[in-house]
Parts: C-alpha cells; sequence; structure tokens
C-alpha cells in the first residue's frame, strides 16, 4: 500500500493538542508546534479498519488484552531486534510515562535519588518529583556535534541513586545507543545495586542503518535487572490511544505493578479506543514503519535541527525544545526557515 505523505491535512478541527494548546503553552498560536511527539501524517489504513470495525460493534466498555495483544509485542520485538520476550512477564499500561510513574513510586523509597541522563524530555523530571523522590542529573556531553556519556561521573552518580531511567534511544537528541554504551551503563547499575527501567519508545524511528539495541537483551545477567517499557504509539502515530506494554525481569516485579493498580496510574486520562489497532500494528512480517518510504528521505535533517535548537534554548536541560528533529524535517523545512544557520 502506498501513503502520500506530501499531503496537508487540516488539523483544525482535530482536537490536536500540539496545535490547540500552543497559546497556552507558549502565548501565542504563531509558532511551529515541535514540543510534542505527534506527527500529520494519517496512519496505516489497516489500523483505520481494525479500529472502525471494533466501534461497529457499538459497545465500548471495559477492554480486556486477549493473548494476541502480547502475543504481537513478542513477535514484534523478535523480527525487529531479535530479542526472545516471555508473554508472561509482560504487561499492559495506560502508557510509557504512567508506568515509569509507577515504577518511581513503587520501586524507590521516599526521598531517594534517582538518575536521569539530561537534556531529556521534561516527564523525567515529573515522574521522579511528583513522587517526593529527587532528581540526580547525569548530563550527556557534547563536542562537535556529538553526544556522549561521561561515565566516571555516571559511575559516581549510581553510587547514590536507587534507580535510573534510560532513554533508549534518547530523546530529544536521537542517540542509538550503542550495545558497549550500554552494557557500560548497565553493569555499573547491577554494581551499584540500581534499577534500570528503560524508556525504548523511540526504538521504531532509527535511520542511516544504525540498529536499536534492548537493554534487556545485552545478557541474561544485565536482562535479569531490567524493566523495559514500549509502546506502538509513536511508531504508528497513535499517542491518543493510550497504549504501553512493560516488560520485567521477573514475576516478582510484575506483579508489584499490578498489586498496587500501577498500570492506572496517569494524568487524569482513560483509554480512548480498543486493542485491535495493536494487534495489526505489529502481526505483519515488518509492519507499517518497515514500508515508510519517508523515514530515509527525512532522517538528514534530523540532527542538525534538534543540535542547533537546543544549543539557543536557555532550558535545554529541564524542557527540549522539540521532540525529534526529523518531525520538523517531514515538512520539509530548512534551518534557515528555523532561524538557525
Amino acid at each position: 500500500m502506498k501513503y502520500d505523505f506530501d499531503q496537508v491535512i487540516d488539523r483544525s478541527q482535530n482536537r490536536a493538542a500540539k496545535y490547540d494548546e500552543r497559546k497556552l503553552k507558549f502565548g501565542t498560536d504563531d509558532v511551529i508546534p515541535l514540543w510534542v511527539a505527534d506527527m500529520d501524517f494519517c496512519t496505516a489504513q489497516p489500523i483505520i479498519d481494525a479500529c472502525c470495525k471494533k466501534a461497529q460493534e457499538g459497545i465500548w466498555g471495559y477492554t480486556a488484552r486477549p493473548d494476541s495483544y502480547f502475543e504481537a509485542v513478542k513477535g514484534w520485538e523478535k523480527r525487529r531486534n531479535g530479542w526472545e520476550v516471555d508473554t508472561a512477564l509482560m504487561s499492559w499500561s495506560l502508557g510509557v510515562v504512567p508506568t515509569l510513574s509507577a515504577l518511581v513510586k513503587i520501586f524507590t523509597k521516599e526521598g531517594a535519588k534517582v538518575m536521569i541522563q539530561t537534556p531529556v524530555y521534561s516527564e523525567f523530571y515529573d515522574v521522579v518529583e511528583a513522587w517526593g523522590r529527587q532528581v540526580v542529573e547525569n548530563r550527556l556531553v557534547e563536542k562537535d556535534g556529538v553526544w556522549t556519556i561521561d561515565m566516571e561521573t555516571f559511575a559516581r552518580q549510581a553510587k547514590e541513586v536507587e534507580m535510573f531511567l534510560l532513554c533508549n534511544p534518547h530523546n530529544p537528541l536521537g542517540i542509538v545507543w550503542k550495545p558497549e554504551e550500554l552494557q557500560k551503563m548497565a553493569k555499573i547499575c547491577i554494581e551499584e545495586d540500581v534499577l534500570l527501567v528503560s524508556d525504548e519508545i523511540h526504538s521504531d524511528l532509527i535511520f542511516n542503518g544504525k540498529k536499536h539495541t534492548p537493554t534487556a537483551a545485552l545478557s541474561k545477567e544485565i536482562g535479569e535487572k531490567v524493566i523495559t517499557c514500549i509502546s506502538a504509539t509513536k511508531t504508528f502515530n497513535l499517542a491518543g490511544l493510550q497504549a504501553s506494554t512493560t516488560i520485567f525481569p521477573d514475576q516478582e516485579k510484575k506483579e508489584a505493578l499490578t498489586a498496587s493498580g500501577g498500570t492506572w496510574i496517569s494524568a487524569g486520562t482513560m483509554p480512548s479506543a480498543p486493542w485491535p489497532w495493536k494487534r495489526r500494528t505489529m502481526k505483519g512480517k515488518n509492519g507499517w514503519s518497515s514500508s515508510w518510504p519517508i523515514l530515509p528521505g527525512i532522517s538528514g535533517s534530523s540532527g542538525t535541527i534538534v543540535s542547533s535548537t537546543s544549543r539557543r534554548s536557555s532550558r535545554t536541560s529541564r524542557t527540549p525544545p522539540i521532540w525529534c528533529g526529523w518531525t520538523a524535517g517531514s515538512w520539509g523545512w530548512t534551518m534557515q526557515s528555523l532561524g538557525g544557520s
């Protein structure tokens, strides 16, 4: 199936937060809305068809997740990343951010310290501070346009924290972490008894021949210490449907989340659509994202846009100015039109 990524879609009546909330967030409507992960393309037709079919049933009560939901996730991870996942260790949640919030609350003590790597999207601060925990910033280092980890500082900071929230790949810097970088961080966390939570929601949106490495897939030893948070919502532009999957290293941690009601901890949102879209997006041989001709075409502008706009923001470490550069590139904007050089 062919998709027209040049089609301009009017979202003025779409109740799109990225547009409707511009004045509330920025004081004016005259801004380019790059602050949230929301594409202006229609989703894939098979997803639209699945949701329409479910809607036609006419009953939208509380929805159970059948085995096929988790099998779809398992198959996707195997095909895309070579990662064998046990469906018995998966749980459903409203979203990755609500899950991160729940995990901080359940697995850290009041007043504990949680490490994040900045600049990072602002919800990483929110989910820590909301529960009375302290943020420890492991600042990524930029030199000549390349971002790296200060491992010496990371190792020192790991001694004082109970949890590390890893963004893999990194948002908004677009870093696809190398296996050796992930291994170094994971081994330090194991040595210091730090629970590693890996947010991998952006793992399908990777360009230029690079490959995503699931943190938990690095080794058996590392996999036993990592909780992974994933979702199809970024890949297929489905964020409004509110759903994600958490993959645990053991039943004890999974049951701790379930017993706490943690899968429902959120900012007051509820699921707005049933589960069939997940099965339809993930069941195919490669899935919609693999056939997207737009992805390679827009990748070239991503790093330049993120780097340039980040350097021009006075709040980069706290609130990155844009989600990912490819979002801007998808409309064909140039650095000059964004005020860059």
